[in-house]
């Protein structure tokens, strides 16, 4: 292959990228390849080797393609690498100070929550101890709200077979409790998490985006024995306040 050749070839495999990320629904074959505007056969040998490395998943009975597993681990890892770290750390102290109440950032890695940044008060309530810090994201508010924002092809496909674990007696242990609790998170716009991650602690989370794509979640986290007594939509207008800023400057 030419240098030429390599070069058309990157870009192509850049444009095919770039529409996953902007169509979570899927895309078919016809809608890539319009878009793409490149012959079937080089459409088709480009899906397919996306496919073989784990870039893309096809749902068979849709005939729809989506982001891969691996597809989503890269970003997660280019995200590492920007300066959303420090914009995180911002945003975690503005919605802590304000509302007085331990907040915390963090990004899907794998079946994983990867806490990023937090602002703790003299509450000591932190399911973290440092950044970097890994927890089970069915078992969070952060997870599950991250969780929501993929396909549910992607989901099966992490999902279908995974060995659940439970933090305490409260966290889901199956893919369908899992399924159902998702649902709900997309209806509401929020997650909740409560005694799933600490028996002590209960939380609520609100994803990030950038370019309508989500980056990054925030959570803010409370004593379990007074959640219910919260006023759960003033917490979650000071955070999506904070957020707004946030994704302005992204």
């Amino acid at each position: 292959m030419t240098n030429k050749a390599k070069v058309k070839s990157a870009q192509r495999t850049l444009r095919l990228l770039e529409l996953l990320a902007n169509n979570r629904r899927g895309l078919s074959f016809t809608e890539i390849q319009e878009h793409l505007e490149i012959p079937k056969s080089s459409t088709h040998s480009l899906i397919q080797e996306l496919i073989d490395n784990n870039y893309l998943i096809f749902n068979n009975q849709r005939k729809i393609y989506y982001a891969g597993l691996d597809l989503i681990k890269l970003s997660t890892s280019c995200i590492q690498n920007t300066n959303l770290i420090d914009e995180l750390s911002l945003l975690t102290d503005n919605i802590g100070a304000e509302l007085g109440h331990t907040t915390h950032s963090g990004i899907l890695d794998g079946h994983h929550i990867m806490y990023l940044t937090k602002h703790e008060t003299n509450t000591g309530l932190s399911l973290m101890n440092s950044v970097g810090v890994k927890i089970p994201a069915h078992c969070t508010a952060l997870g599950k709200i991250l969780l929501s924002q993929l396909s549910d092809e992607v989901l099966h496909d992490m999902y279908k077979d995974y060995p659940f674990s439970k933090i305490t007696r409260l966290s889901i242990d199956n893919y369908q409790d899992l399924l159902e609790e998702i649902e709900k998170i997309r209806k509401n716009g929020y997650s909740e998490e409560i005694g799933e991650a600490s028996i002590y602690t209960a939380c609520i989370a609100l994803p990030i985006q950038v370019n309508n794509n989500v980056v990054a979640a925030a959570s803010t986290t409370l004593p379990i024995d007074l959640y219910n007594d919260i006023d759960k939509q003033g917490i979650l207008k000071i955070m999506k306040k904070h957020l707004s800023v946030t994704e302005q400057r992204l």
